[in-house]
């Protein structure tokens, strides 16, 4: 496995591999949902995965877990400095990261200029960040987990279609109810 060191002091690298048809997307975070999302990205076809984490063990998790190559980063992502040099030549980002340092990273990818997707929850407002991402002509995406997220965004989807709708149920599973490290 080889994996970049990089802080926000470090020089631009390219791969030069970068093709028309390819779509270069970073994962912000390679932990146990970062990891699945980078392997499922990388074995989609026309996708070049980077994984940034500050973590080389997780990082070699990722690899370990993907079926296809991705390329990973070791970088201290609660440096915005690093977060930028990590994206710099994404088409996409990818955050995974864990909740108190969504909001650095979404103002950075923001501030880079790059499209955004956030799995993570984040308590801080977001929403005045959306005119800097509109100027931009970004697609941001914050808050979309499973759920909250994904599930309200399809039951919002679903009830627009409908001629009334008085109650909805979201049912989620897959999270265990003692949680045990790594929870």
């Amino acid at each position: 496995m080889t994996t970049k060191k990089i802080s926000a002091k470090s020089k631009k690298k390219t791969s030069g591999r970068r093709g028309a048809s390819t779509t270069n997307v970073v994962v912000l975070g390679g932990g146990l949902i970062g990891s699945v999302i980078a392997s499922d990205l990388a074995a989609s076809r026309g996708m070049r995965v980077t994984v940034a984490d500050a973590s080389a063990d997780s990082l070699k998790n990722c690899v370990r877990r993907a079926d296809r190559p991705i390329e990973t980063v070791e970088a201290d992502l609660a440096d915005a400095g690093a977060i930028a040099k990590a994206i710099e030549d994404a088409d996409l980002v990818v955050g995974a990261l864990p909740s108190g340092l969504g909001m650095n990273a979404l103002e950075t990818v923001i501030d880079v200029g790059r499209h955004y997707v956030d799995i993570s929850f984040m308590s801080e407002e977001n929403l005045h960040l959306a005119d800097r991402a509109k100027k931009k002509r970004l697609s941001v995406v914050v808050d979309i987990g499973v759920a909250p997220g994904m599930s309200n965004m399809l039951c919002g989807y679903g009830a627009k279609r409908l001629d009334r709708c008085d109650r909805l149920e979201i049912l989620v599973g897959g999270l265990p109810r003692h949680r045990h490290w790594p929870w």
